[in-house]
C-alpha cells in the first residue's frame, strides 16, 4: 500500500506503479512529468486502485498506460488537476478499468466516464502549480465536496480525518474551518 505521501516539486514523473498496489490518500504537487504514471515494466500491470488522492500538476496528471482490459484496475475519487494538460490518460483506452468519483481539471484522453470538472485551483484552500501552497484541503465551495462515490471510498483521508456522509474527492475530505 502506497498511503499518505506528500511529493511535491518533482522534475519527472512522481510516482510510478506497475501493479497489484494501492494507492490512497497521497498528495502530489507540482509535478513536472505525470503526478502518476503506469505501464508495463517488468511484467504486465495488474491489480491497482488508485482512490482518493490529489494531483496538482503542470502537464499530466495521471498517465496509465497500459490499463486497458487488465483486471482490478480501479481510478476513483480522486482530484486531478492540471495547467492545461491532461488530468487523466489513458492512451490505449480503458475497457475494464473502473472509473468513477475523480474531479478533473484538464483534457481527458481514453475515458468518458467517471469525472466531473473542477473550477480551477480555488477548490483548495491554498495550493499553487508550482508547490510554493500545498494546502489541499477543499474550499468551503469546492466542487470536490461530496463527489467522491461511497463504493470506492476509504474511512480516512491524508490527515487522518475520519470520511463522514457522501464523500469528497480528493485526499482530504473537509473544507478548513
Amino acid at each position: 500500500q502506497i498511503e499518505r505521501n506528500l511529493c511535491y516539486r518533482s522534475e519527472d514523473n512522481v510516482m510510478q506503479v506497475q501493479g497489484e498496489a494501492i494507492v490512497e490518500n497521497n498528495v502530489i504537487v507540482g509535478s513536472a512529468g505525470a503526478g502518476l504514471a503506469s505501464t508495463d515494466h517488468q511484467g504486465k500491470t495488474s491489480s491497482l486502485r488508485v482512490i482518493h488522492n490529489t494531483i496538482i500538476a503542470r502537464s499530466r496528471g495521471v498517465n496509465l498506460s497500459s490499463w486497458n482490459g487488465r483486471s482490478e484496475m480501479v481510478l476513483a475519487n480522486n482530484a486531478i488537476y492540471t495547467d492545461g494538460g491532461e488530468a487523466i490518460r489513458f492512451p490505449n483506452g480503458s475497457d475494464r478499468v473502473q472509473v468513477a468519483g475523480n474531479v478533473i481539471l484538464g483534457r481527458v484522453v481514453g475515458v468518458s466516464r467517471g469525472y466531473a470538472f473542477g473550477a480551477d485551483l480555488s477548490d483548495f484552500t491554498e495550493v499553487s502549480w508550482d508547490a510554493s501552497n500545498r494546502d489541499v484541503r477543499p474550499s468551503k465551495d469546492s466542487v470536490l465536496l461530496g463527489r467522491g462515490v461511497f463504493k470506492y471510498s476509504v474511512e480516512h483521508d491524508y490527515l487522518g480525518e475520519t470520511r463522514f456522509g457522501n464523500p469528497s474527492s480528493g485526499a482530504v475530505s473537509s473544507p478548513s474551518r
